[in-house]
């Protein structure tokens, strides 16, 4: 794997200035099919079951919110886990960054869920293209925030 990066930095120097960006993109699309298999499966579950709606107290939510909540959860700890080990692991990070870590994805969960419902409840959208059209928003985010704050380096 080594010898593939030094051919490709051989031919395309630009690469060493994104490889962090490249790694972080590796595994957000890991994530990604990690968050998707989760969404799409609990979906396909409840519909085999002829579920669609689930009630909470006084609530009869879709099943859209247990979707996002469990995909949400199952992908931020792969994601802290490939983020720490492999994206930023050469960065020397304080004991807040777990912390601020799992503040980020706390946003992100919150706008997953808002975005779930102005999707479903609000303009009857499709809720299969629901997850592309929030990554969309959210990876770019994510990355800045991660990189610039969670995972950013201390000095010893």
């Amino acid at each position: 794997m080594k010898n593939l990066w030094l051919f490709a930095i051989g031919r395309f120097p630009w690469l060493v200035k994104f490889r962090r960006f490249l790694k972080f993109g590796i595994v957000g699309a890991s994530n990604t099919l990690i968050y998707l298999a989760v969404y799409y499966g609990l979906l396909f579950a409840f519909s085999h079951y002829g579920i669609d709606r689930i009630g909470v107290g006084s609530y009869n939510l879709s099943v859209v919110y247990p979707a996002v909540l469990a995909a949400f959860l199952v992908s931020v700890v792969n994601a802290y886990l490939w983020n720490k080990l492999w994206v930023f692991g050469d960065r020397k990070t304080d004991r807040s960054t777990p912390i601020k870590f799992f503040i980020i994805y706390g946003g992100n969960l919150a706008f997953n869920m808002s975005f779930a419902y102005l999707w479903e409840d609000i303009l009857y959208w499709n809720q299969f293209l629901l997850p592309i059209v929030s990554l969309c928003i959210t990876v770019p985010i994510n990355f800045l925030l991660n990189k610039k704050w969670a995972f950013k380096t201390v000095d010893s």
